[in-house]
Parts: C-alpha cells; sequence; structure tokens
C-alpha cells in the first residue's frame, strides 16, 4: 500500500512538473486557451454541435417520414384521378355525401 501511494505521489510531482514546465512556453499557453475557448465559450462549443447534431438527426427522420407520405399521397392521388368509384368512396366515408335519394345512418360504438 506504502509502495503505491509513493507512486501515485510521484506521478501527481511528475505530472505537477510537466504541466510547469510547459506553461512556461507561452505558444502552449496560447494552444490551451485557445483550445478551451473552443470548447466552451466559442458560439459553437461542444454543447452547441451536440444539440445541432440531434436536431439534424431529427429532421433527418423527419424527412424520411414526409417522403413516405408523399409517394403515399401521389398514390392515391393518381388512383383518385383515374377511378370515379374511389371518389365516390372517399366523399361518401369522408365527408357523409349521399346520393338525393339515400339516407344516412351513423353508428357509433360504445367503449
Amino acid at each position: 500500500m506504502k509502495r503505491l501511494a509513493l507512486t501515485l505521489k510521484h506521478k501527481v510531482i511528475w505530472i505537477y512538473r510537466w504541466v510547469a514546465y510547459r506553461l512556461r512556453n507561452r505558444y502552449f499557453r496560447v494552444a490551451v486557451l485557445s483550445g478551451v475557448w473552443m470548447l466552451f465559450f466559442d458560439r459553437y462549443d461542444v454543447s452547441t454541435l451536440l444539440a445541432l447534431k440531434a436536431k439534424v438527426a431529427d429532421l433527418s427522420a423527419d424527412k424520411a417520414y414526409y417522403e413516405t407520405e408523399i409517394v403515399r399521397l401521389r398514390r392515391e392521388r393518381a388512383q383518385l384521378d383515374n377511378n370515379l368509384r374511389e371518389v365516390e368512396r372517399i366523399a361518401r366515408e369522408a365527408y357523409l355525401m349521399k346520393r338525393p335519394d339515400e339516407e344516412i345512418y351513423i353508428l357509433e360504438y360504445a367503449d
């Protein structure tokens, strides 16, 4: 245990001396300050970039959904352009339209 503590103490001293030596170099100080500035204080810091990446993923999922919906709606539109029975079916179901000599009964089911 004592040996482990001794080696840990030597490592901490070595790291302290290494940092103290490096901080004497002005180029190293400027590089460290620039890195810290870019990571935490810049307009596009790490948290902003992660949020933007998540937003791009969400928008990509939305784009895929809307592209499939566009394909489905184009198919449905093509059916409506060519098939009058389909137009009549949708008019009756969605808009409750009827012929003059018909009556409509709406059945609602209780849960």
